[in-house]
């Protein structure tokens, strides 16, 4: 509840335009994914996911997957 709770108080302090991103993993605590899909849809903005792939090759791919999402 800790974390969720934090996520959210986090979530709801920001101010998101439409159109911007939030940028989580597929690995995402779903409660946490759920303030994120809420914040995002409040302020008309959408939530990207990056797939990171199982089984790793190295760190790197974490690194490269995320940034591969990333967007101005």
């Amino acid at each position: 509840v800790k974390k969720r709770s934090g996520v959210n108080a986090v979530l709801r302090s920001l101010r998101f335009s439409p159109g911007e991103e939030l940028l989580t993993t597929d690995h995402a605590y779903n409660a946490c994914r759920n303030a994120l899909d809420f914040a995002a849809g409040r302020a008309g903005a959408r939530v990207v996911v990056a797939t990171i792939p199982f089984p790793l090759a190295s760190p790197e791919e974490v690194v490269e997957a995320v940034l591969a999402h990333v967007t101005r």
